[in-house]
């Protein structure tokens, strides 16, 4: 809860400081990768970072996760499962995730 409340904080403190945060995931929102950010949210925050988890939250296989996942660590040059390399695009899609469910 605290860092939804951090998260929202964030959010208060005005829409320049709200794109820096996001930035690590501003190549995906560019180029139109809706699929790939769903894929990244759920992997990260509601999947706890197990392929297996996000394919059975998605209904996809494992394998078309691991496709994306891929693709993805090749859009961003993020490692998507080491913390605290992983941090940034954590933060960005929890942000990105409050600001477009609002």
């Amino acid at each position: 809860i605290s860092y939804i409340e951090e998260c929202k904080s964030v959010m208060e403190q005005g829409e320049q400081h709200l794109e820096q945060i996001l930035e690590p995931i501003q190549c995906l929102e560019e180029c139109r990768q809706n699929e790939f950010l769903e894929t990244l949210a759920v992997y990260l925050l509601d999947a706890e970072m197990s392929v297996q988890r996000t394919g059975e939250l998605m209904y996809l296989h494992k394998n078309t996760v691991k496709y994306r996942l891929g693709r993805i660590r090749e859009y961003l040059g993020y490692p998507l499962d080491k913390f605290p390399e992983a941090f940034p695009l954590y933060y960005a899609i929890a942000l990105r995730r409050l600001t477009h469910s609002s």
